[in-house]
């Protein structure tokens, strides 16, 4: 299957369903079915990654409710709250689509990194998602001026990802081996 492979966490962030845009120099007539792969970065690591950048609501609303010196998240701002060490998210906000995507990628997260799972694999085919097209001058918190904006929609982030697969540049193609 053709395959992308994008930087963590954006790679993680297209699987989840929370960034639909990837932002590339070039275009490609291919629309269809991608395998996401996550590429190689400073090592994998368990928790949150630096997301200054980040343009939507939950992880700066998250950042915020960090208490440092206890090492533990408590209190509540506008999207989100913290009751008994549980996340929730507020019940106005559920029915946005992208927010409700977002909050439940942070739970998932949240439930690898307690458990000391690694939330952001690299060198590993995570998912999937189908490429739909390519416009330049998207609308979207995710779209880079003067790239070509590739849509994506119908993302799977894999239960357990491919492991050890190493990335390349542009469009590549990965067959799944049949188990012996």
């Amino acid at each position: 299957m053709n395959t992308l492979s994008v930087k963590p966490p954006y790679a993680q962030l297209i699987c989840y369903g929370v960034k639909p845009v990837e932002n590339r120099t070039w275009t490609t007539t291919y629309r269809g079915p991608m395998y996401i792969h996550a590429s190689r970065g400073a090592g994998e690591y368990i928790g949150f990654p630096d997301l200054t950048d980040y343009p939507l609501p939950l992880f700066k609303e998250l950042d915020g409710l960090y208490d440092k010196e206890k090492k533990e998240f408590s209190g509540e701002a506008d999207h989100i709250l913290f009751d008994d060490g549980e996340l929730f998210l507020r019940k106005k906000f559920a029915e946005n689509p992208a927010v409700y995507a977002e909050y439940m990628m942070m739970t998932d997260l949240f439930l690898r990194s307690n458990e000391n799972r690694v939330c952001f694999h690299e060198s590993a085919i995570i998912g999937k998602a189908d490429l739909v097209e390519i416009q330049q001058d998207v609308d979207s918190p995710w779209s880079e001026p003067g790239c070509y904006h590739w849509i994506f929609k119908n993302a799977v982030m894999f239960d357990k990802p491919i492991r050890y697969v190493k990335g390349q540049l542009r469009i590549w193609k990965y067959e799944l081996k049949e188990a012996s």
